[in-house]
């Protein structure tokens, strides 16, 4: 019976990661010993050495970084760091912008066991010390920018490293007790190459995400992470801040699991005429948008639209409406895969390549996840029946789901229970078994005593021609507990009509059809990756 396990699991982590050799270790074996640098980087990198790991643009100047590249810095670095007088880092916070030192540094981590915490480039210095005492973190790589917020705040740190592009750069800007993250690299050189028998179970990332009030929670993960099935001759283009979770998930253990190359554009902030251009310009196979993203491209002029060699377009971060799936796929001939995970699920929901797109799902539940829907007793509902989005723990524990809030018992307490993991997602399963999300349990707006969920608000507004964005919220109403608010940003041809007082009421009228509390505003507020 175990050799059938043990070949089991082996041909499903063939079928699912592109490994450049023969997988021939067992299950405790893989995961025990398991290494980033170790069991895939290296192996790649002598596989295919020349082949692009990374490319990256600015959208006048192209630059790469290859398999073997990749590798001799990781290695360069993690050697560096173990022989400098000081015990390698236990836990780092990484601060910045899309520059390969960020792969390099999450690489060279796996080598000397650092857990990296990524953040982003728009945390303030409260942000930035409230994360390095939570996470007990003795080491920071952070841009020049960070580093002036910082700098006066952070002199308990051990390792505060200056990072950027050029040793020149850190340099100029070098305060005292800090190092140059170039000087590191370069004392690399000629060190032997750290490979031992590493603990694939320890933590190696370590995510805050936000909830809707209090402190960012702690997200702890291990190495292993891939949901985009890529083959090495993709190259694969994830917008996300590299301060998410979802970078990591995307940009680091997708592409590199799968041998394939990982896209970085520098753009300082979304914009869909550039996204449209590079897609013409560049062979990019795959992208990963949010649908904000993808909101925000459809109002483009698609009709001459021509992407070089795009076959798939992915999307999670928040449901896709049917309307954007539509659209793009008249324009594009390309459905988009729609996903849903979380920091601390990865992605436990996807519409998978050959499965058939119904529009408005995000697809059925990956391999290994028991998806459930329940009520408030967590008794599992019926087809097309609204309930929480839970995991069943009782007979696996899912590939990508996290084992506990670091260091918070009380609210682990509150996510697992009686064999469930709580996800505090609202959808329901339709009878062939695809999942539709309605929203966040702390997001159901309740007024005069019913639950409205705000993306089939946001949903129905979207479908009228005037509406590019809009977001729904409760706002406090005495009688009714809530009524519901939307904030709509118009397409530009219909914001001179609403100058009109005539034109403004004509406009509220057909839209009070979907919310009778409407503001007009010019924009919705966004991270750098167009995300709300």
């Amino acid at each position: 019976m175990k050799c059938l396990v043990k070949a089991h699991f082996n041909s499903l982590i063939k079928a699912c990661i592109h490994f450049p050799h023969d997988f021939k270790v067992s299950y405790n074996e893989y995961l025990g010993t398991y290494n980033l640098v170790t069991h895939v980087l290296e192996p790649w990198a002598l596989k295919q050495p020349n082949h692009n790991a990374l490319i990256f643009t600015d959208g006048k100047v192209t630059e790469t970084m290859t398999y073997s590249e990749l590798l001799t810095q990781a290695d360069q670095l993690a050697s560096s760091l173990s022989h400098r007088g000081l015990p390698a880092p236990k836990c780092a916070i990484v601060i910045l912008p899309k520059i390969k030192p960020w792969w390099v540094i999450n690489t060279a981590a796996s080598l000397t066991e650092t857990i990296i915490s990524p953040g982003s480039l728009m945390l303030s210095e409260k942000d930035i010390l409230y994360r390095l005492k939570m996470c007990e973190a003795d080491a920071i790589f952070c841009d020049i920018s960070t580093m002036r917020k910082i700098e006066r705040s952070t002199k308990h740190i051990p390792w505060r490293i200056l990072t950027d592009e050029t040793e020149e750069e850190e340099i100029k800007a070098l305060p005292k007790d800090w190092v140059s993250y170039h000087s590191i690299l370069d004392e690399g050189k000629g060190m032997k190459p750290i490979r031992k028998k590493f603990n694939g179970h320890s933590i190696a990332q370590l995510f805050f995400t936000s909830g809707t009030t209090g402190h960012p929670k702690m997200v702890p993960h291990t190495q292993v992470g891939e949901w985009l099935n890529l083959q090495p001759e993709d190259i694969m283009w994830n917008v996300s801040d590299l301060g998410w979770a979802k970078s990591a998930y995307s940009n680091l253990f997708a592409p590199l699991l799968s041998g394939s190359t990982s896209f970085i554009h520098k753009m300082p902030k979304f914009d869909s005429k550039t996204v449209l251009k590079t897609l013409e310009e560049i062979p990019i196979s795959v992208i990963c948008l949010p649908p904000t993203a993808y909101r925000a491209i459809v109002q483009e002029d698609l009709s001459k639209f021509k992407p070089k060699n795009l076959k798939r377009c992915a999307s999670a971060g928040e449901p896709l409406t049917e309307e954007v799936q539509n659209f793009w796929k008249e324009k594009t001939g390309i459905w988009i895969q729609e996903g849903y995970g979380q920091s601390e699920g990865t992605i436990s929901c996807f519409t998978s390549p050959g499965m058939k797109v119904k529009p408005g799902f995000i697809g059925k539940p990956t391999y290994g996840f028991d998806l459930k829907i329940l009520d408030s007793d967590l008794k599992e509902l019926g087809p097309n029946e609204v309930g929480q989005i839970a995991y069943d723990l009782k007979r696996s524990w899912p590939y990508g789901l996290f084992k506990g809030y670091y260091k918070n018992e009380e609210l682990n307490n509150k996510v697992f229970v009686k064999g469930y993991f709580l996800t505090g997602d609202n959808a329901f399963i339709d009878e062939e078994g695809y999942v539709y999300c309605v929203g966040r349990n702390d997001d159901i707006i309740k007024t005069a005593g019913y639950k409205v969920g705000p993306f089939e608000v946001e949903s129905a507004l979207i479908e009228h021609p005037a509406v590019i964005e809009s977001a729904v919220v409760g706002s406090p109403d005495k009688e009714r507990g809530h009524v519901i608010k939307a904030f709509v940003v118009l397409r530009e041809d219909y914001k001179e009509s609403i100058k009109t007082e005539e034109g403004y009421s004509a406009l509220v009228k057909e839209l009070k059809d979907f919310v009778k509390n409407i503001e007009f505003v010019d924009d919705l507020p966004k991270t750098n990756s167009d995300k709300y």
